[in-house]
């Protein structure tokens, strides 16, 4: 029997790691080890690592200073003894049969993929995620094309959660030289994996629940964390770059859908900054060191002029005034669109 390394990286979930680990132990398929490496956690997740460790032997634990996730899921697969990895977030869970059913199809490939249910708890909705393989999928790498386009134009296959993984994929990733990252992780690490896959199986039953909680980010996110979370996100926007080249797929197409969705997710990302206490002045000083950054400037020679211009007025001209008044009153609860619009139509 195969085994399989689940690996979880844990910070500060001291809320949600009992009900995570107890899916991951009542697995119908029992051959695994369970890896919770503490991320340099100051609640008391330590402890509860600790009182299911003493419950199932399987769990082997660890802890450190706070590193990010991104080494943690790579210190994870170091650690790992399986044939296969296997990451799950802290917060989320995974149905008891996931494992069982992802290795009865296993075969000979490198990764095998399953689908996922959306659970946001603060709207009290369920909903499964979407993908584009919509029934059981073996794709070769000579027909890796398809998926090639969809990391380039979706968001869909960027989790690295909802996988097995060969273990040796990661034994032939170079990490001495690894950037330290807080956003896009998973897609850092899934762009490495399927390139040196060689065959990857797509499922489309969900068996994986991502968990949406009560969104704190933007009242706990500072200037500089949103200033480092939108160059990170350049940075690793930009590797696809270097993998479109790997792909044999490097054209000016390619190259434009690549710099449009930096920018648009630099807007996205921007977001934040009107949730929190800093002026416009202050706004347009992150923007700006984010346009002076070299991974930017790499965007500036793959993007059109048309796709600059809207970013770049946003940083530097006084239109920016106009911007940032009318973001303030679309996100403030109590506006909405819809009666923003009713108010322009009917003169209300």
């Amino acid at each position: 029997m195969k085994e399989i390394s689940v690996i979880v990286p844990v910070y500060n979930a001291e809320k949600y790691l009992q009900n995570c680990v107890e899916s991951i132990i009542q697995q119908t398929y029992q051959n695994i080890e369970i890896i919770l490496i503490n991320d340099g956690s100051t609640d008391n997740s330590y402890a509860v690592m600790q009182r299911l460790q003493e419950k199932d032997k399987r769990i082997r634990i660890f802890s450190r200073e706070n590193k990010g996730t991104l080494y943690t899921r790579i210190e994870g697969a170091k650690l790992a003894s399986g044939e296969y990895i296997m990451y799950v977030d802290a917060d989320d869970y995974i149905d008891n049969v996931m494992i069982e059913k992802l290795l009865q199809q296993v075969g000979e490939a490198d990764i095998i993929r399953c689908g996922y249910i959306v659970e946001n708890l603060t709207r009290h909705t369920k909903k499964q995620g979407e993908e584009y393989f919509k029934q059981k999928t073996i794709l070769k790498r000579e027909n890796f094309q398809k998926l090639y386009e969809l990391y380039l134009t979706t968001y869909q296959y960027s989790s690295i959660c909802i996988q097995l993984i060969k273990t040796e994929i990661f034994k032939q990733i170079h990490f001495e030289n690894i950037k330290s990252i807080n956003m896009c992780e998973d897609l850092y690490l899934n762009l490495q994996a399927v390139t040196k896959a060689k065959e990857i199986i797509f499922l489309p039953e969900p068996y994986y629940h991502y968990m949406i909680r009560e969104n704190s980010t933007c009242t706990t996110l500072s200037i500089e964390k949103i200033q480092k979370r939108m160059i990170d996100g350049t940075y690793v926007y930009m590797q696809l770059y270097d993998y479109i080249k790997k792909w044999n797929i490097d054209n000016a197409q390619n190259q434009s859908i690549i710099a449009n969705r930096i920018l648009k997710e630099l807007v996205v990302q921007a977001k934040p900054l009107f949730y929190i206490s800093c002026s416009k002045k202050q706004i347009v000083n992150v923007l700006q060191k984010v346009v002076q950054s070299t991974d930017f400037n790499q965007v500036k020679k793959l993007a059109n002029k048309n796709q600059l211009d809207f970013f770049e007025k946003i940083v530097y001209e006084e239109k920016w005034t106009k911007f940032y008044h009318w973001g303030k009153i679309l996100i403030e609860p109590k506006y909405r669109l819809k009666a923003i619009i009713k108010k322009i139509i009917y003169k209300e």
